[in-house]
């Protein structure tokens, strides 16, 4: 029979998990909250100090790399969703380490104004940081004998200038930190968990030696935030809470032991409790038989005599002699650790406490799986944002050496690799280009190496026909002989075919000087890279067949990718040709069948703002749109349809933009001052420039595609893995909560209860993504899949319903998960903008259009609204106007992306206090006759 005491002291303990379980979840939030961290501490380095930029690295000690992970641009924008988020190797030889690896390693503080041999010249030059001047720092958490954080470490510590010399094109200055040990506090091991850059954007600016000492004693402070935001720190919790619930004297989690390497090493460690001088430095429970004993038989191992049955050293290492240890396995998916309790008195270990030691091990198991997850969610959306960044910068890229040089060094620097060739392929020759490009840093000079570009081995892999990944190149047929890899010391290789559809346009090796584990998620992300650089190398052959014939400009028509600048330049090259005085470009908007100006020339002569939108029978351009006709205007004064764009105007030429099938993009418009400027030999030459828009538009409309087909692949990849883990640790979740629902008092069940019900919703989300992944194109009904999006909402009582959908609603082809997930965001994000309630409306119409028939769903609240300066960044990846904590702002970014790639369209209006409106065009599937 079980005692009443046995009864209250299982409650209390009870009590004390959940209580625990609070404070490690609150942890696990910090990685979740990542993003805001980093911005707050961004910013308040700039704030203080009046930088102009502030860039957070952070090293990820399982790898050993240091990535950057947040950036704050000049103007206080945020940049991390515009550009690549770089990884870096934390070498080991001073000769080949990045800045910032250097700053991480030696816990200096640097100076630089000009070059810099150890910054990337890739990014250097790109991003013209010759123009900066940039202060690098390491970010330092002290830590003292025992292991204990250090809070005011730096007011212990001097800095002190060591280098202050010239260089070639500016200067660099280096400041080395002294501690200073007092009678009170000895100073102990320093640990850098990864670096801040900040600077200025004008390089005439100067950084004194007080506003260093400022920043290192800020970025000390800082530190304590960018910790909360790491695995280590969620450990760090769960080895506290055990050592309290349990009132053991210590308390130790050795995480990430890989028995098949060194057993002597695990990458995180934490320590909480009391111990002799520094004898923890020289002791690792990873030694001892009852650790290996836990893990290998996966269950808890209690030591009620510890000292008589297992080392004597281990005595020396506490205050007391410790009576009593208990060593529970960790085992999260293929990562291994131990977490260790020691008492120095002897404990009964009753079942009840056994059960509930299992319990709290299930626990900690459960709840370093979600930090591990929550942590990986991160990594993939960096990977997904640096795929999508990727793709849209090598189709951007024209210029062959240039898009080459761009494709080496960003794939290098996104995959952490040190040293990248590629080898150029033309498959009708069955020839290899010689002039290969190179990206990295090299032991050697370049021309020690005759065969240096190894077309032998690019040969063989392009008949081979398949990629190749070598971890180990101990026994590797291929490189054994190769005196590159022997002297540059490489270890590890990816060899890679660049193809695009069914053509080789080249090869590219991916270089690791280290043993690199090419995971399954590695080799999707690399072929997935190597494939959007061979659809834009194919890309650029096939615009050479032009640019022979073309002039400059006119070459740039047909292969400037980006949007605006073609605009831009469409608009500038009919103004040069018909020797116009004002010209203008609108795109049609096909979901209400207006003109949309979206460039103009010069632009401080413009009457109205790029951006506005008119009727399409408004005007000549109407005119011309709507007839698809060209007209010359001698004198506007005398034709009534005629609309203001530029003052003074008298003539004027404007022609529509058709595609192959007649289908109407735009117009192309340009103006004079002068009566009778035109003649029809310039109307042609106006035709000439459209016709070239037409390709240049279509053109980077095509890439687009290719790219999003890209990333789509990509989620895919990335989204089968995270469901399948989810699965496994909500479930696991669920089957606890139900054990404390059955056994606990009312007051855990409340708890125990809202768990459940959180992890139900949790499989569910996880259900419906597993099928979204599996989701394939299909013929559905629109009007079925917003009806069944709008039965899985509970909407409040306080807002207003008006849900107009036509019955007939024609069919789409599309993934019904992924079309249901669309509407899912889009309704979900209405109900959010209306907390004290509104009027939520839905409408699904035809839309009768030029270019066939298309279907309009326009989704409207009467909420919070957006802000008109965020209309665009909400469709960036990444960004979220919602908690952080809640939202990894990839929602609306999807949204459009997904009916983009239905070759539909997404549109919002809104305004602060007056709600939102989302309208959505997608093509009607075309039934064949």
């Amino acid at each position: 029979m079980t005692s009443s005491g046995d009864q209250s002291t299982k409650k209390d303990l009870l009590v004390q998990m959940l209580e625990a379980e609070q404070q490690i979840q609150q942890a696990v939030l910090g990685i979740s909250n990542q993003e805001a961290i980093f911005e707050d501490v961004c910013q308040e380095i700039q704030s203080s100090l009046g930088f102009d930029f502030t860039v957070i690295s952070l090293v990820d000690p399982e790898k050993n790399i240091n990535q950057t992970v947040y950036e704050n641009s000049f103007n206080g924008t945020n940049l991390t969703h515009q550009y690549i988020r770089y990884k870096y190797y934390l070498e080991k030889n001073p000769d080949l380490r990045s800045i910032r690896a250097d700053i991480i390693q030696t816990y200096c503080i640097e100076i630089i104004s000009g070059w810099d041999k150890r910054f990337n010249p890739w990014i250097y030059e790109k991003n013209n940081q010759e123009k900066l001047l940039r202060i690098f720092i390491p970010i330092i958490l002290m830590e003292d004998n025992n292991r204990n954080i250090i809070e005011d470490w730096y007011e212990n510590c001097e800095w002190e200038v060591v280098i202050e010399e010239p260089t070639d094109d500016g200067y660099r200055t280096v400041i080395k930190m002294h501690l200073l040990v007092h009678d009170d506090q000895t100073l102990g091991k320093i640990k850098v968990i990864g670096a801040i850059t900040a600077g200025y954007k004008n390089r005439s600016r100067k950084i004194t030696l007080e506003q260093v000492k400022y920043l290192g004693k800020l970025v000390a402070q800082q530190a304590f935030k960018i910790r909360c935001a790491q695995l280590s720190y969620t450990l760090e919790v769960i080895a506290k809470n055990a050592q309290r619930i349990l009132k053991a004297d210590v308390a130790a989690l050795d995480f990430i032991y890989e028995p098949n390497q060194n057993q002597n090493h695990c990458i995180y460690q934490v320590f909480t409790g009391k111990i002799t001088d520094n004898s923890w430095e020289n002791f690792t429970y990873r030694k001892q038989e009852i650790g290996q004993k836990a893990l290998k038989e996966r269950k808890i191992i209690f030591a009620p005599n510890f000292k008589q049955n297992y080392l004597d050293s281990l005595a020396k290492v506490f205050d007391q002699e410790s009576k009593v240890m208990v060593a529970f396995p960790l085992q999260v998916d293929k990562k291994q650790g131990f977490l260790y309790l020691e008492f120095h008195d002897v404990r009964e270990l009753n079942e009840n406490k056994k059960s509930l030691l299992n319990l709290f091990l299930n626990r900690t198991s459960s709840a370093i799986s979600h930090a591990i997850a929550q942590a990986e969610n991160h990594a993939q959306k960096t990977q997904l944002t640096n795929l999508h960044l990727f793709s849209q910068s090598v189709i951007n890229e024209t210029e062959k050496d240039s898009l080459l040089r761009r494709i080496t060094w960003s794939l290098g620097n996104i995959v952490g690799a040190d040293v990248v060739i590629l080898n150029e392929y033309f498959q009708n020759e069955s020839k290899i280009i010689t002039s290969s490009q190179i990206a990295g840093r090299l032991i050697q000079e370049e021309n020690n190496y005759p065969e240096y570009y190894q077309d032998d081995k690019s040969l063989m892999l392009i008949k081979n026909g398949t990629n190749i990944y070598e971890s180990s190149l101990d026994k590797s047929d291929i490189w054994k002989n190769s005196d590159f890899v022997k002297q540059e010391n490489i270890k590890s290789i990816a060899s890679i075919l660049l193809k695009a559809a069914e053509e080789t346009v080249g090869v590219i090796f991916i270089q690791y000087r280290r043993i690199y584990s090419f995971s399954k998620d590695e080799q999707n992300l690399i072929e997935t890279l190597a494939s959007s650089a061979a659809y834009a190398i194919q890309h650029q052959r096939w615009l050479e067949t032009w640019l022979n014939t073309l002039s400059d400009i006119d070459r740039k028509l047909i292969t400037t990718l980006e949007q605006e600048k073609l605009l831009n330049l469409i608009v500038q090259r009919a103004v040069e040709k018909t020797k116009a005085d004002f010209g203008s470009i609108a795109l049609l908007q096909p979901n209400n069948w207006e003109l949309e100006t979206r460039a103009l020339y010069p632009k401080n002569s413009k009457k109205e703002e790029i951006g506005m939108r008119k009727k399409i029978e408004h005007g000549i351009t109407g005119r011309v749109a709507k007839n698809r006709r060209a007209e010359l205007i001698n004198d506007v004064g005398q034709d009534p349809n005629y609309r203001e764009l530029f003052p003074n105007v008298r003539s004027e030429l404007c022609v529509p933009l058709l595609d192959k099938e007649d289908n109407l993009i735009g117009v192309l418009n340009v103006e004079s001052s002068k009566v009778n400027a035109f003649e029809a030999r310039d109307l042609r030459l106006l035709q000439e420039v459209a016709n070239l828009a037409v390709i240049g538009i279509r053109n980077a409309k095509k890439q687009e595609q290719l790219a999003k087909a890209e990333v789509m692949a990509a989620l895919g990849d990335i989204a089968g893995p995270l469901v399948h883990r989810t699965n496994n640790n909500v479930g696991a979740i669920r089957v606890l909560a139900q054990d404390i629902c059955e056994e606990a008092d009312d007051n855990i069940k409340s708890f125990a209860t809202e768990i459940l019900s959180n992890a139900e919703e949790i499989l569910e989300y996880s259900q419906r993504m597993k099928s979204w992944v599996k989701d394939k194109p299909q013929i559905i009904s629109l009007h079925d899949i917003i009806r069944e999006t709008l039965a899985k909402f509970q909407i409040p009582e306080n807002i207003e319903q008006n849900i107009d959908i036509e019955t007939d609603l024609s069919q789409v082809v599309a993934g019904k998960q992924q079309l249901i997930n669309v509407f899912d965001n889009l309704i979900q994000n209405a109900i959010n903008a209306m907390p004290n309630g509104g009027k939520l409306s839905i409408q699904g119409s035809h839309l009768e259009t030029d270019a066939g028939n298309k279907i309009k769903v326009v989704i409207c609240d009467t909420g919070v609204g957006i802000a008109k300066e965020n209309l665009q960044k909400i469709f960036e990846p990444g960004y979220s106007t919602k908690d952080t904590n809640k939202n990894m702002g990839f929602g609306l970014w999807w949204t459009k992306f997904y009916i983009e790639r239905l070759e539909g369209d997404v549109e919002v209006e809104s305004e602060i206090g007056k709600g939102s409106q989302f309208t959505l065009i997608l093509p009607a599937y075309k039934q064949e006759v």
